[in-house]
């Protein structure tokens, strides 16, 4: 495996810390990012010393020679040493396209390969799901008993057994169209999800990290009224709760969201409640998180500019891909696969 896919790693402990790069002179504070999702239970984290959620380009790594790339990096993906875990419910779902390079991504086969019976790879495409196109897709998910069906042509969908094109193809649509799950997917996460911990929760949470135009959220408002949504985007569009740029301090900002949506939806019960993977964990809420993460770099069209053969980066923001999806790998990696028996 080329040695470009070790990236550096962040710190994914299980609470955020404050010595995080650019903490002491963001503007971009706890206080200003609730006050603009509507959320006024400031007391408590103000009590906690809770802290401030560095700006965008606050501690920003600059990248002057991408032959770094190739070098022998100082920390390799190996599993994660063995932790005490956490007794909370996180699940996660990666999605991106199959027959782009996303699979070869160094932590994606590392989660495949250590935790085979915990992760499981399931490729799918739109047509089965209600959609006149194929797109093909892959999740990667802690979810075993997800079993969508295989990605056409392996099973074909309704065209293809006929051998009929799909009617439509899918540069035909907008950006919208081109980039929201079809409701029947949603529906068949959201099942295997629910149904995994139905004996156990007694709420539901879903994370969407990278809401996009909120399929995952207006499909859950329409058939799954008992799951609560909160909804991460760093475009500002209707529907999105937050917009934190999770390609910096990547772990901290997962908790930030956690933390946020249990004072929008458990205002009362979690204001005294300083770790919010404890209050999930007492309060039983099954925590689901689903990162449709951008391809800009790992789609067919997007590797010929942005990656080697190998798969190697050859762009700043593919190199900052690649670093973003190690620390949400890492992060799952301990508070999803690593849980207290």
């Amino acid at each position: 495996m080329p040695l470009c896919q070790s990236v550096g790693l962040e710190s994914s402990d299980a609470e955020p810390r404050g010595d995080a790069p650019g903490a002491a002179t963001s503007a971009l504070t706890l206080e200003s990012i609730l006050e603009r999702s509507g959320t006024r239970q400031l007391a408590t984290a103000a009590e906690h010393g809770q802290p401030h959620i560095p700006s965008r380009r606050a501690g920003k790594r600059r990248v002057t020679n991408l032959s770094v790339a190739r070098e022998p990096a100082q920390h390799t993906l190996a599993p994660a040493p063995p932790s005490h875990g956490t007794k909370a419910r996180v699940d996660f779902v990666f999605e991106n396209p199959l027959d782009g390079s996303f699979k070869k991504h160094v932590g994606i086969v590392m989660l495949l390969s250590a935790y085979a019976r915990q992760v499981v790879a399931r490729p799918t495409s739109y047509c089965h799901f209600g959609r006149d196109y194929r797109k093909r897709t892959l999740l990667v998910t802690s979810l075993v008993d997800f079993h969508p069906t295989e990605a056409c042509p392996t099973t074909p969908c309704r065209w293809a057994r006929r051998r009929a094109p799909h009617p439509v193809h899918l540069v035909d649509h907008g950006a919208e169209g081109r980039n929201s799950l079809p409701p029947l997917l949603v529906d068949a996460v959201l099942d295997a999800w629910v149904t995994t911990h139905r004996d156990w929760a007694s709420q539901f949470l879903l994370i969407d990290l990278f809401a996009g135009w909120d399929s995952m959220k207006k499909r859950a408002s329409e058939k799954w009224p008992s799951v609560f949504v909160y909804a991460n985007d760093i475009v500002d569009r209707a529907g999105v709760d937050m917009t934190l740029d999770l390609s910096q301090d990547t772990a901290t900002r997962v908790l930030w969201l956690m933390r946020f949506a249990a004072i929008r939806f458990w205002p009362e019960e979690s204001a005294s409640e300083c770790n919010v993977l404890h209050f999930f964990a007492e309060r039983r809420v099954a925590v689901l998180c689903h990162a449709s993460t951008p391809c800009n770099t790992y789609s067919t069209e997007a590797v010929v500019v942005h990656r080697t053969p190998d798969n190697c980066p050859r762009t700043r923001q593919a190199l900052r891909d690649d670093e973003m999806n190690t620390n949400l790998i890492r992060f799952f990696e301990r508070v999803a696969l690593a849980r207290a028996t």
